[in-house]
């Protein structure tokens, strides 16, 4: 390329420092060899780190409104409620099942040594609730509580109960019974009175 400038460089300066016109002959073909030495530069390629600054703004944009954070609600933590004590059920005590008292069954009259008998009283009774007391004999004594029941009177019965009432029962000494009998209305009849007592 050198060479080549050169060649050209002084076909113009011979061109110009002759006054007069020289015929000159230029060979028809003029072969021009150029040697052509090309630097070649190594490029190396080198990773860069490229920093951005967050603060750099070259032109002045809008900064758009941040999206704002949903914040997480509190919740506060619940009290817990006192848990009741728990009380176990008691086994109940099996019930005390009631027995009865039985009543005793009295023994019959005649299991006791007791016969029923009876005495007739001829008394004419002339007024109204007319009382008499009659001695009952010795061989008939005593009157005795046949069905245990605490109660001589209910014993005795007589031959008219709707008007003659038995009163008391009185056990003598000499085991001799009496009996109060009264009459609600006068009667000029015989009276039977029947009770128990011992076997003789």
């Amino acid at each position: 390329m050198k060479k080549s400038l050169i060649i050209i460089s002084l076909f113009f300066f011979i061109l110009a420092c002759s006054d007069q016109e020289e015929t000159i002959s230029i060979p028809e073909t003029i072969r021009i060899q150029e040697t052509v030495i090309v630097e070649v530069t190594k490029v190396v390629e080198t990773e860069k780190l490229i920093y951005l600054d967050p603060t750099y703004n070259p032109e002045g944009t809008w900064p758009p409104t941040p999206t704002p954070v949903a914040v997480a609600t509190w919740t506060p933590t619940p009290t817990p409620d006192a848990v009741a004590t728990w009380t176990p059920t008691p086994t109940p005590w099996p019930a005390a099942t009631w027995t009865p008292t039985p009543t005793p069954t009295p023994l019959p009259p005649g299991d006791l040594g007791y016969e029923k008998t009876s005495i007739i009283t001829s008394y004419n009774f002339t007024f109204f609730g007319e009382q008499i007391t009659l001695g009952i004999p010795i061989d008939k004594s005593p009157i005795v509580d046949h069905d245990q029941d605490g109660d001589i009177t209910d014993d005795i019965t007589t031959s008219d109960d709707n008007n003659f009432k038995i009163l008391s029962v009185t056990q003598r000494r000499n085991a001799q019974s009496e009996i109060v009998l009264l009459c609600l209305t006068p009667i000029n009849t015989p009276v039977e009175i029947t009770f128990w007592t011992t076997r003789k």
